[in-house]
């Protein structure tokens, strides 16, 4: 697919049709190539955000449906930003939202990514989730709910997108605000499931209910929300968006983090093998893959070469995606599930050679050691070696609940990197449909991972007495 950049630089300077006012765009804030770009932005004196609409078949519908969504909200006087000017863009097949600058002001996004305790994050939410109630009271119903969507500046909280907001005309019924409010919370890691209950009482509460379902049923709501998310998500990886860049043509196909794609790695991704040192500093000098670190622009990158053995094994990879296409995917699964791995950043299939072609899947280098050399330093009191294995089982129980397999829990496949556990080698990871299926892979990963400390007793002693409660799988 061809990458599509945005129409406007850095600073475009736009006459709209409607006044002689010259809109100065001065910073990208976001991009869906070929569909909408919003700047940070000046008009006049005045400063604005600029949501600019250029898809040539649909900016009008695009248009109205956030102009629509907008007033909904403040027909409902519900806090949104104003509306400066909405109108066409001259010489332009584009159409434009300008919306007055809110200060200060923080997404509740970054507020909660700045969180440093459960306390604080589950005080945030009960804010999103008054606003929620407050939404459906008035028969506001936001089908992109997320919390970059939401503004907080002081104590006041501001809707910011409006192109999915559908306005009934009486308050929300029950089954659908209890499904738009799991879609909210779903957008949150498994982990943070823990407030449902909480979140739940407090919305029954806003709303003046006087009872409502379960906290199990809320919460099959939430994963089936999730499970949607994670979907489309994974989808979204592989193709042309505001997050990746896509090439495809009958030499190669490419997905690249669009944070990471300069000219420097244009440039890398010309010949990758060209920076793979000699053998002897390999990270890795295998049959089937080899890895190894290399430098691009400031970016510190591990390269993994799946390598191809044999003219059998060519062939086969010349009909399927191959385990470098698996490592991008479940390396993607696990950062949506909230769990560590290194960030992936270029998936690249080279075909030059139809009978041979050689994948590559580049991911950022993370400063750690393995577990097996963590827990082989003397150093480490018993207290921290407990601490580090009740971590290790803490991210087995997380893949446990989502009904993923590794495939290969070496221990040298788990780094320790600033004190906590990130996983590694995802080309064998699965995640399954039942836990049938999944029963005799979560055996075989426990098996596996207790192999990795017949040499240290007292460590496989240490796992065993942790794991004795999660070992009834059966």
């Amino acid at each position: 697919m061809r990458d599509q950049q945005p129409f406007l630089g850095k600073e475009q300077h736009l006459v709209l049709a409607e006044g002689a006012t010259e809109l100065v765009c001065q910073r990208l804030v976001r991009s869906l190539p070929g569909k909408r770009q919003v700047y940070q932005a000046r008009w006049g004196e005045q400063r604005v955000f600029a949501k600019i609409y250029q898809d040539p078949k649909r900016a009008e519908i695009h248009w109205q449906r956030e102009l629509d969504g907008l007033q909904a909200l403040h027909s409902a006087n519900i806090a949104a930003p104003e509306i400066v000017h909405a109108g066409r863009v001259e010489r332009q097949p584009w159409w434009v939202i300008l919306l007055a600058e809110i200060k200060p002001a923080e997404s509740m996004a970054e507020a909660w990514r700045m969180a440093d305790s459960d306390e604080e994050r589950l005080r945030l939410m009960v804010q999103v989730v008054d606003l929620i109630a407050l939404h459906h009271q008035s028969g506001i119903q936001q089908h992109d709910l997320h919390l970059d969507n939401f503004l907080l500046c002081e104590t006041q909280l501001y809707t910011l997108d409006g192109a999915d907001i559908e306005a009934h005309a009486d308050a929300l019924p029950l089954g659908p605000s209890l499904d738009n409010l799991a879609l909210l919370l779903a957008q949150n890691y498994p982990v943070y499931d823990r407030f449902a209950a909480t979140l739940l009482e407090h919305y029954r509460e806003a709303r003046g209910w006087l009872e409502i379902e379960a906290t199990e049923v809320f919460l099959q709501r939430i994963v089936k929300r999730r499970e949607r998310r994670k979907v489309s998500y994974l989808r979204k990886c592989l193709r042309e968006c505001s997050a990746f860049a896509c090439y495809e043509s009958p030499d190669y196909q490419l997905v690249v983090d669009r944070g990471f794609y300069t000219e420097a790695m244009k440039t890398f991704l010309r010949n990758p093998d060209s920076t793979c040192p000699e053998p002897e500093v390999l990270l890795k000098d295998g049959n089937t893959s080899t890895v190894w670190r290399t430098g691009v622009d400031r970016h510190d990158l591990v390269v993994k070469r799946y390598n191809v053995k044999s003219f059998t094994h060519g062939l086969k990879l010349a009909v399927r995606k191959g385990r470098s296409h698996i490592s991008w995917q479940n390396a993607h699964r696990l950062l949506f599930y909230g769990i560590a791995t290194p960030r992936p950043v270029v998936l690249y299939r080279n075909t030059r050679n139809r009978l041979r072609p050689t994948t590559y899947f580049i991911a950022c280098h993370v400063s750690g050691v393995d577990a097996r050399e963590w827990f082989s330093d003397s150093s480490h009191t018993v207290d921290q070696l407990r601490s580090m294995a009740e971590k290790l089982v803490a991210l087995m129980q997380q893949l446990e609940s989502l009904w993923i397999s590794h495939g290969d829990m070496k221990a040298t496949n788990i780094l320790i990197v600033e004190g906590e556990p990130q996983l590694i080698d995802l080309d064998s990871m699965r995640q399954h449909r039942s836990y049938r299926s999944f029963l005799p892979a979560l055996k075989n990963d426990r098996a596996r991972f207790m192999q990795n400390w017949t040499k240290t007793p007292q460590i496989a002693a240490l796992f065993a007495t942790i794991l004795e409660p999660m070992n009834n799988v059966d």
